[in-house]
């Protein structure tokens, strides 16, 4: 969990611009994390960002496909 979180502050500060600690920040209020596997002592954990907390042209920038 601690990496997902670390990775979408990351990922806030490259893509949105925003600095680590306002990434930081947004994340600790509006992020949410879900256990995507656990199997033979292997775990996902996803770190996931609502987009509509960004305006259309920013949501852009930030897309993942």
């Amino acid at each position: 969990m601690p990496l997902a979180a670390r990775n979408a502050i990351d990922f806030l500060s490259t893509r949105a611009g925003l600095t680590p600690r306002d990434a930081y920040a947004l994340c600790s209020i509006a992020v949410s994390s879900r256990v995507t596997q656990v199997v033979d002592i292997v775990r996902g954990v996803h770190a996931m960002v609502p987009k509509n907390l960004f305006t259309g042209e920013l949501r852009q920038q930030i897309a993942v496909v």
